[in-house]
């Protein structure tokens, strides 16, 4: 028998601040029609852009990966070069196939110059 994947526990992101990415959120949420009850719209400030997903069981492991990002912290600067990151969305997709039953939808990034796909493969850890 397979042994069923262990529960994701933690996850690695990227806050999405910034002043123009808000405003147009902003303004995306204002053109929803009045079917959608605003309980299921996140609220801007929480938006993020989700790097990777871990299995974190134990005490041990939770600390092992934290000093693992504290380590990479320079390299990352480094990568993007101090600037900030930019990525361009393409539209908007579930993680279910039946967006009727959809818990979570995402915005699907543009492949752009690379430095996100970079990002997110800087370690083994986080290309899992």
């Amino acid at each position: 028998m397979k042994t069923p994947p262990a529960r994701k526990t933690h996850f690695i992101c990227l806050p999405l601040r910034s002043l123009s990415f808000q405003t147009k959120v902003t303004a995306f949420n204002a053109l929803l029609p009045p079917t959608i009850h605003q309980s299921i719209v996140r609220p801007v400030g929480s938006l993020h852009f989700t790097l990777g997903v871990l299995s974190l069981r134990t005490p041990d492991e939770i600390e092992t990966a934290v000093k693992f990002l504290q380590t990479c912290q320079d390299d990352a600067r480094r990568l993007v070069d101090n600037k900030p990151v930019r990525v361009r969305l393409r539209g908007i997709t579930s993680m279910q196939a039946n967006v009727k039953k959809a818990s979570v939808i995402y915005a699907v990034p543009e492949e752009g110059d690379g430095v996100l796909r970079a990002l997110c493969s800087m370690s083994p850890i986080l290309s899992r």
